[in-house]
């Protein structure tokens, strides 16, 4: 079966606990709204649900980069500490984070996005760089 249909739970309403000064309620509602079916906002709610959750907030906190600011931070705290980036990543793979973003396809999947957009971070500055160069006389 190839074109098999799944879901996932993006936002759950219930009435009885919406609250109408709570934005965030208010934004679930607008969803089912005669305006927000027009404006192709369920795609907007639903693609920002994707990419901000558990999985996404685990691969970056597992990043080289928050690794590498750790580790000065705690070098600036206690300078006698001797920690390596190897061993700090272990830490938190290991004690910090919950399993559950760590393993499956959706910790996977939000490994590839961030890549991704790292990736394109990386190529849009060297675009710059290679712009601010082009621009410069010698």
């Amino acid at each position: 079966m190839a074109n098999q249909i799944s879901h996932e739970e993006v936002c759950r309403i219930v009435l009885a606990d919406m609250n109408p000064k709570n934005e965030d309620h208010l934004q679930c509602l607008f969803l089912f709204a005669k305006e927000g079916l027009t404006t192709d906002a369920m795609d907007a709610f639903h693609q920002q649900a994707q990419l901000f959750n558990k999985f996404t907030v685990s691969a970056i906190i597992r990043s080289e980069a928050v690794i590498s600011v750790v580790r000065r931070e705690i070098r600036k705290l206690f300078p006698d500490i001797k920690v390596g980036n190897e061993n700090l990543s272990q830490l938190v793979e290991n004690e910090v984070i919950k399993r559950d973003t760590i393993e499956g396809d959706k910790a996977k999947e939000a490994v590839a996005r961030m890549r991704k957009a790292t990736n394109k971070l990386e190529r849009a500055k060297a675009k710059a760089v290679k712009l601010i160069e082009v621009e410069t006389p010698k």
